[in-house]
C-alpha cells in the first residue's frame, strides 16, 4: 500500500511567519521589495486601493520564465545563492496567502516569456493555482507584479502612509543620497526609485554627516563597507533610524539597529545616530533578515566584520564631540595581573561564546602548524581564480557600470565569500582594564567597553563600597561579566554567560593556588 507525504500548508506558512519579529504586513512589504531588488529592478511601485482592499507591487526587474513561475508556487522553492541578494524566493507573495482572498502574479521574463497566475489558500492542505490571461499590470518589457486582494481589512497593507514608513524603516540607505553615491551605486548602478500611489519617495535633511570607511586589515586597504554618524539633536527632520543608534545594513536592507550589536556604547550614544552598510554580511543573513546566522563559521565572519566596524566608528567619534577614553590612573600591577586572569577565563569560553574571540584573540586556541596545499586544494585554488574571472565577465554583461565600478563591486562580493587576499594583522588582540570616573548623570553604569578596553566606573557607589571593603578585585570581575554579557549572542542569556564566566574565573584561581 502506497502512502503520501502531506504538508499542512497553513501551519507551514504560520511557522515561516513566526520566524520574523515584525508584523506580517510589514514582512510582506519588505519581502516584495527584497525580491524586486534581487531581480535587478530599478523601479519599485506600490499601488494601493483601500476601498477595494487591494495592494499591488510592480517592479521592472528581470522577471521569470514560465518554468520558474511554476516553481514559484512551491512554498519552499528557492533558486537564490546565499550572499548575492537579500530576498527569498517570493516569500512575500507566499506569506500573503494567509491574509489574501487571492494573489495574482504577472511576470515578463527573458526572451519574451510571459505568464500570470491566480493563487489562493482554500484549506489547511490546499493552495491551488492556475494560469490566467495577463492582466496588464507589468508595462515594461521585463518585470513582475504581485497583487494581493485581502480577505479581511488590513489597514497596514492598504494605507500609502504605512507602506511609505515600512520602506523607509527597512530600506532607508537606498533613499539616502550619501550612501547611494559612496557605496550602493556599486550594487545598484542605476539607482532605485520607490513610488507609492504615484508619489516618489525621497528624503533630505541638513544634518552634517561624518563618514567612515570599514576596512579589513590595513587602514589603507580597500573598504568593504561605509557608514556615517550624525548628531540627532542637530536634525531639523528625523530620518527613519534616528533614536535607534547605529543601524547596520546589507544590500540596502537594514538588519539591526542600536548600539548593542556593535559591542560598544559611546558616552554620547543618546544623541548619535547613523548607518553602516556592509554588503559582505549578506552571506550570513538569516531567512528573516533580522539577524545573522550563529553557527561557528558565520559568527567568526560576523565578529570579524564587527571588529572592523568598531575601529571605523571610533575614528569619527571625536569629531562628534565624544570625549577620548583615557584611564584616570595607570593600571596597577594588580589590575594588570587581574586582566590576564580574566582574559584566560574568557579564553576558556570561546567554544561556547565564539564572539569573545574578537576580544581575547586566538592565542587561547591550540596553535596549528601551517599546512601545505594538497594537489586537490591547489587545483581548487586555481578553479577559484577562474571563477573570479568569470564573475568579472558576468558583471560586465549584467549592468552598465564602468570597469572601475565592476572591480569595486566584485571586491565587495569577494569580501563575503573569502576569495580576496587576506592581510595578516600584526596586532594581537587582548583585553585591557582601565579605571575611570564616569561623569554621566542619572543611572550610573558599572562600566563600558571601547574596542578592547573595559572601563570600570570608579564613581559608581558599588565601586566605592567595594574599595572600602577591599573587594575591588571582585567588583572588577563582576563589571567585566556584566559589560560583556551585553555583547553575547541572543541564543545565550546574559545570566548563562555571567555564570559560566565566573565559574571559569574561579576554576583558574583554584588551579593557581594548588
Amino acid at each position: 500500500m502506497a502512502y503520501e507525504t502531506r504538508v499542512n500548508l497553513r501551519r507551514l506558512l504560520h511557522d515561516i511567519r513566526d520566524a520574523y519579529a515584525a508584523p506580517l504586513e510589514e514582512v510582506i512589504i519588505t519581502e516584495l521589495v527584497a525580491n524586486a531588488l534581487d531581480s535587478g529592478a530599478t523601479r519599485i511601485e506600490f499601488v494601493v486601493d483601500s476601498e477595494q482592499g487591494r495592494m499591488r507591487c510592480v517592479d521592472n526587474g528581470s522577471g521569470m520564465r514560465r518554468t520558474a513561475l511554476k516553481e514559484y508556487h512551491d512554498i519552499a522553492a528557492s533558486t537564490k545563492e546565499r550572499g548575492l541578494g537579500i530576498g527569498f524566493a517570493g516569500i512575500g507573495a507566499k506569506l500573503s496567502l494567509l491574509v489574501a482572498e487571492n494573489v495574482i502574479t504577472e511576470t515578463h521574463g527573458p526572451k519574451g516569456s510571459r505568464g500570470a497566475t491566480h493563487w489562493h489558500l482554500t484549506s489547511t492542505n490546499r493552495a491551488p493555482w492556475k494560469f490566467i490571461p495577463s492582466p496588464g499590470y507589468v508595462t515594461t518589457p521585463r518585470g513582475t507584479a504581485v497583487e494581493i486582494t485581502l480577505s479581511s481589512p488590513r489597514p497596514s497593507l492598504c494605507d500609502p502612509k504605512c507602506i511609505t514608513q515600512t520602506v523607509l524603516k527597512h530600506f532607508f540607505p537606498l533613499l539616502d543620497s550619501g550612501m547611494k553615491e559612496k557605496l550602493l551605486r556599486l550594487i545598484y548602478p542605476k539607482g532605485i526609485i520607490f513610488i507609492v500611489n504615484g508619489t516618489e519617495l525621497t528624503h533630505a535633511d541638513s544634518a552634517e554627516r561624518h563618514y567612515f570607511k570599514v576596512s579589513l586589515g590595513k587602514k589603507n586597504a580597500r573598504p568593504i563597507g561605509i557608514g556615517y554618524l550624525i548628531r540627532s539633536d542637530a536634525l531639523q527632520s528625523s530620518p527613519a533610524f534616528v533614536s535607534h543608534g547605529l543601524a547596520i545594513s546589507t544590500y540596502g536592507k537594514i538588519i539591526k539597529q542600536g548600539w548593542e550589536w556593535l559591542g560598544l556604547m559611546p558616552k554620547l550614544h543618546a544623541v548619535l545616530s547613523g548607518i553602516v552598510e556592509i554588503p559582505g554580511l549578506s552571506e550570513i543573513l538569516t531567512t528573516n533578515k533580522s539577524d545573522f546566522l550563529n553557527d561557528a563559521t558565520s559568527l567568526k565572519k560576523y565578529y570579524r566584520f564587527r571588529k572592523a566596524a568598531q575601529e571605523a566608528v571610533l575614528t569619527v567619534l571625536p569629531e562628534l564631540g565624544e570625549p577620548t577614553e583615557t584611564s584616570d590612573r595607570p593600571a596597577s600591577k594588580e589590575v594588570q595581573t587581574l586582566s590576564r586572569e580574566i582574559e584566560s577565563a574568557l579564553g576558556a569560553l570561546t567554544d561556547d561564546f565564539p564572539e569573545l574571540l574578537a576580544l581575547v584573540g586566538a592565542k587561547h586556541k591550540k596553535m596549528q602548524a601551517p599546512a601545505t596545499l594538497s594537489d586537490h586544494e591547489e587545483k581548487q585554488s586555481r578553479e577559484e581564480r577562474i571563477i573570479g574571472i568569470e564573475k568579472r565577465d558576468q558583471l560586465a554583461q549584467s549592468d552598465g557600470s564602468t570597469e572601475q565600478q565592476r572591480e569595486e563591486k566584485l571586491h565587495l562580493q569577494e569580501s563575503a565569500s573569502g576569495e580576496h587576499t587576506k592581510t595578516v594583522r600584526k596586532k594581537t588582540p587582548g583585553l585591557n582594564i582601565s579605571l575611570q570616573e564616569f561623569t554621566e548623570e542619572g543611572n550610573p553604569l558599572l562600566g563600558r567597553i571601547i574596542e578592547d578596553t573595559i572601563f570600570v566606573n570608579t564613581s559608581h557607589p558599588a565601586w566605592k563600597k567595594a574599595a572600602e571593603e577591599r573587594l575591588d578585585e571582585y567588583h572588577i570581575v563582576l563589571t567585566v561579566a556584566c559589560v560583556l554579557s551585553e555583547m553575547i549572542d541572543q541564543t545565550h542569556s546574559p545570566h548563562e554567560f555571567i555564570s559560566k564566566f565566573l565559574a571559569s574565573w574561579g576554576q583558574s584561581l583554584q588551579q593557581k593556588l594548588f
